[in-house]
């Protein structure tokens, strides 16, 4: 498993970062009265989103062969920091929104991703 390079940032800003905790619920609307639910999973994951800013040498020299060589763009997993926490754990990309200007040489990457169980 390949682990998050060393020359890209390894913190999001927390102007918008979210995170959300994870829920293994599933809910049945009914027809009449509250939405039945139950317990799908003891191993959902959570989802997250933030924008890592980065030099354009760092997008094209580091991210982009991590993404697609050694994650196969986002379909193998990878070792991170829990954004929260501070613990190892395993993540996964899943879509690299948008990359635009945030001054001079840097750029802003959206990333949604998943830390996995």
């Amino acid at each position: 498993m390949a682990d998050w390079p060393a020359t890209l940032p390894t913190e999001f800003p927390e102007d918008g970062f979210t995170l959300q905790p994870a829920s293994g619920v599933i809910r049945t609307q009914m027809d009449i009265g509250p939405a039945k639910t139950r317990k799908r999973t003891s191993s959902a994951v959570e989802p997250f989103s933030g924008t890592l800013v980065m030099t354009r040498n760092q997008y094209q020299n580091a991210f982009l062969p991590f993404y697609y060589n050694n994650i196969a763009s986002g379909a193998i997993a990878f070792n991170w920091t829990h954004p929260v926490s501070g613990n190892n754990c395993k993540m996964r990309i899943v879509s690299a929104k948008s990359v635009g200007p945030a001054g001079g040489e840097l750029i802003s990457l959206q990333l949604d991703m998943e830390i996995l169980p």
